[in-house]
């Protein structure tokens, strides 16, 4: 699912949403992050990657308590942040993936298993960390 919004002049946030096992935690994203979180979070236009962070985490909260009494299990991922300024592409987040040294350090440090499979998975299954 994907969703544009103006939050003010100039400035425009995209989300493309991917549900994992059903479309409950893309929409109530699609109706929320931006409206409830960004668009209120005063720290947007001067520190950019705090508010993004800040606001998914809100929404997350947000979702699971909305959620709490059911017993569903949708979700939704969060691949890539980026920011365009002057037609200037600004990477805001690095993708986890276990081929990264780091993220395999950060995986075994609290108690993950990362595993070579023709390539590093976690767990021997998953490619993304």
């Amino acid at each position: 699912m994907l969703r544009c919004q103006r939050l003010v002049e100039n400035v425009c946030v995209f989300g493309i949403f991917d549900g994992h096992g059903g479309s409950r935690a893309v929409e109530f994203l699609k109706e929320h992050l931006f409206e409830n979180n960004l668009m209120r979070n005063p720290r947007f236009m001067t520190d950019t990657k705090l508010a993004i962070s800040e606001s998914y985490k809100e929404t997350d909260m947000d979702f699971l308590e909305a959620e709490s009494n059911t017993c569903k299990d949708d979700d939704s991922t969060t691949s890539v942040a980026v920011i365009s300024e002057a037609g200037k592409t600004i990477p805001l987040s690095k993708d986890h993936k276990s081929n990264r040294t780091d993220d395999r350090k950060r995986i075994k440090s609290t108690g993950g298993v990362v595993m070579w499979t023709r390539t590093w998975r976690v767990g021997g299954v998953l490619a993304m960390s």
